[in-house]
């Protein structure tokens, strides 16, 4: 019972977010800074240099080191989580996310997952979301989901303690 009360609240927020004001999470940086436009440039992420996301966009308050963390991270969990749409593949964009009180957030209209370097634990959550809404057609709020959703997240828990949430 307690899960299809999370996923109704994931639904309606779903709803909520189409409808509303897209956050700035998801909006384009005007300014970024030369080194974060080469890190961008350079990424394994990037469909451009073989990675899975259409888009990377990396904040000037990125930490560079702290991203190439990050991007060895998603690496890893890459290998654990279902491919990629080739036709749907989202936008990533690495930020310090503070005024969402959140770790990362999805949003299905924009196609774009947003995610805190600090965790890549919020990376594996907001894909999680991308691929349920996205991939598998709201598969959340079927009844076989919950033992699914524990399947995964055993498979996929953090190993690095500094990495796990912050």
């Amino acid at each position: 019972m307690q899960l299809e009360g999370r996923n109704f609240l994931a639904q309606k927020k779903y709803i909520r977010e189409q409808n509303a004001t897209i956050a700035s999470a998801f909006d384009d940086k005007k300014n970024p800074d030369k080194a974060r436009q080469d890190m961008m440039a350079s990424t394994s992420l990037s469909t451009a240099n073989g990675g899975h996301f259409s888009k990377v966009e990396i904040d000037n308050d990125v930490d560079p080191d702290e991203y190439a963390d990050f991007e060895n991270a998603i690496h890893d969990a890459e290998s654990k989580l279902p491919p990629i749409p080739a036709d749907r593949r989202p936008d990533l964009r690495i930020r310090k996310l503070g005024k969402h009180n959140a770790n990362g957030v999805y949003n299905p209209a924009r196609n774009t997952v947003a995610v805190d370097v600090r965790t890549s634990e919020a990376y594996i959550h907001e894909m999680g979301h991308y691929y349920d809404l996205t991939a598998k057609g709201n598969a959340s709020l079927s009844e076989d989901f919950k033992d699914i959703s524990r399947s995964y997240s055993s498979a996929v828990e953090e190993s690095d303690p500094k990495r796990r949430g912050i």
